[in-house]
């Protein structure tokens, strides 16, 4: 059992690319070139609570978005590798929700983290997690929703519209991290790739005079 349980973690040392607090990435390249390769895909997802084994090792050679769900998990073929996360219905349920936030909001929580909202006259450095807007341009209430297909948005420095699939494929985000973006919006319009990239539409100019500074937090 010794030998065994320590073989078990040289493969996934050899197999696992990553792991974070959303998912667990397999090198399917790795994967295949195992000798017994279905004992090991047992070995290494069985305390997921998986059943269909046909399934999980003809994700291997599927195309990209293929998965196989257990009753807590799902893994995922997504180009060279397979993503394994837990399965989250908060996640699920705000593919199909809206949120509004009003003006006098301060603070936000979505089912994916934090919006904090100030209004303010001193700029930080930009990042991925906060942004400066134009106050003025804005259309009360702003919505926070999912991304949907045929979205675009002008991508901060940018003059030209961007779709946000293509966006996202350029930015070579997995699509579990697809699936968990969400937009900020006034009027119909992107403001924010939230934690990702602002919108160009909505920066500062030598006009500005109210200056929004949005933060996101996890």
């Amino acid at each position: 059992k010794v030998i065994i349980d320590d073989r078990i973690d040289a493969i996934s040392n050899q197999v696992i690319e990553d792991i974070n607090d959303d998912n667990m990435n397999f090198n399917i390249a790795e994967i295949v070139k195992l000798s017994n390769l279905k004992a090991y895909l047992y070995e290494l997802l069985k305390d997921y609570n998986f059943t269909q084994w046909n399934d999980i090792y003809d994700l291997l050679e599927a195309q990209s978005g293929k998965y196989v769900v257990s009753a807590t998990h799902r893994l995922i073929k997504d180009r060279g590798c397979l993503l394994l996360s837990q399965l989250d219905k908060n996640v699920h349920s705000s593919a199909v929700e809206s949120y509004l936030i009003e003006e006098s909001t301060k603070q936000f929580k979505t089912p994916l983290g934090t919006l904090f909202l100030e209004t303010t006259k001193q700029l930080n450095k930009l990042n991925a997690s906060t942004i400066y807007v134009d106050k003025e341009v804005l259309k009360f209430p702003l919505t926070v929703r999912q991304w949907q297909e045929g979205d675009y948005f002008y991508p901060f420095g940018m003059k030209e519209k961007k779709k946000l699939s293509k966006f996202f494929k350029d930015e070579k985000l997995s699509l579990l991290d697809k699936q968990k973006t969400l937009l900020l919006c006034s009027d119909h319009q992107v403001v924010w790739v939230i934690n990702h990239r602002a919108d160009n539409r909505f920066k500062l100019t030598k006009q500005t005079q109210d200056i929004l500074k949005i933060k996101y937090q996890k």
